[in-house]
């Protein structure tokens, strides 16, 4: 064989060696890669269900607080057998029952998502932000109805100081 042959076996040769090492490399990159989107998935997903349960386990509390002042509050007005509370202690027993199975619905133990797909993992945590968004609407709801009722002990307050100084021609 002439020079000009051995040339192109050597570079052919280089470059055969060449390919199949970087289709080894790519891959074990690409099994890399896919483990580091399970982890991923993985920590996402733990991280949401922590939120979710905090989210959850402080609804209860919230509720019996936002009854509790609505009646108080009410009651200061004049109103504590009024048609508005009435209807607010309906609506609040049924967000009661809601809030009380989405804490009934928490798992008791927390996973760590070992051999769980990606499509698993990805469905899991799609479920798990939809039930966040709906114990983040009725914490919402709640947390405005305590501001409501903060806005009317002020106005009541207000009301209080400003009697004496009507009476008194101030």
């Amino acid at each position: 064989m002439d020079a000009a042959n051995w040339v192109a076996v050597a570079t052919g040769s280089i470059g055969a060696v060449t390919g199949i090492i970087g289709a080894v490399l790519g891959y074990g990159a690409h099994r890399y890669s896919k483990q580091m989107k399970a982890l991923d998935l993985r920590l996402e997903l733990r991280k949401a269900e922590a939120d979710l349960r905090d989210m959850v386990e402080g609804l209860l509390p919230l509720l019996r607080h936002a009854r509790g002042s609505r009646a108080e509050v009410l009651g200061a007005m004049g109103l504590s057998n009024s048609g508005n509370l009435q209807s607010f202690v309906a609506k609040w027993e049924e967000d009661l029952k809601a809030a009380s199975a989405m804490v009934s619905s928490l798992p008791k133990d927390a996973s760590d998502y070992q051999g769980v797909s990606h499509r698993n993992l990805e469905t899991a945590l799609v479920d798990v932000h939809v039930r966040q968004r709906g114990a983040a609407a009725l914490r919402d709801k709640y947390e405005a109805c305590l501001t409501w009722d903060e806005k009317q002990v002020q106005e009541l307050r207000a009301d209080q100081r400003s009697t004496p100084h009507r009476l008194l021609g101030h």
